[in-house]
């Protein structure tokens, strides 16, 4: 049987630096923002004993890793406190009024379904080729804080150092959309 010589039509490597983060609550996170992960999905499996061996079965619930981003600190830390003030109004460290400022901290307002829920925000992730044109974008669904950094000072540091902090945010699942439909293989 003869091997196919099967060449990709695109041969060109994913760019680490090239990518966007939006958020449809956090209006400085596409600017501000460093680094941001693909997150992984694990099934964990089932297990079928048997006499002789515990035989393993896919499993059918979906974990999807958190996403994890860094971002540069602004002077006015609105980046930071935008995340802060999030987190302290679905969490209602000290009144249910931060709950009913969810809503006036909304910046961006793009669907019904967010509104509703104003503890959620849809997120995306916009991927770029190596000729800066877009290639796909991971959306994310229901995104929260889960945690925020500490920013740190130091007299040590020098005036060019940008102070980074680092955020996890969870989400209900992510979903592809390609903006290039040509056929990866």
């Amino acid at each position: 049987m003869a091997l196919r010589n099967n060449v990709p039509v695109n041969t060109n490597f994913l760019q680490g630096a090239q990518f966007l983060l939006g958020f449809t609550r956090l209006p400085y996170m596409n600017w501000f923002c460093t680094a941001a992960n693909f997150p992984g999905i694990q099934v964990p499996h089932a297990t079928q004993d048997t006499i002789h061996v515990s035989a393993p079965l896919p499993g059918s619930k979906l974990i999807y890793e958190p996403l994890k981003i860094k971002f540069l600190v602004d002077e006015q830390m609105l980046a930071y406190t935008t995340i802060c003030d999030w987190i302290k109004g679905y969490a209602l460290p000290e009144d249910f009024s931060q709950y009913q400022n969810l809503t006036l901290q909304q910046r961006i307002q793009i669907s019904k379904s967010v509104a509703n829920q104003p503890q959620y925000s849809d997120a995306m992730l916009t991927v770029y080729t190596n000729k800066n044109n877009p290639t796909l974008q991971l959306k994310f669904h229901d995104c929260f804080p889960e945690s925020i950094g500490s920013v740190d000072f130091s007299t040590e540091m020098s005036a060019e150092a940008m102070i980074q902090v680092e955020a996890t945010f969870l989400y209900t699942y992510w979903e592809i959309n390609r903006f290039n439909q040509a056929q990866p293989f």
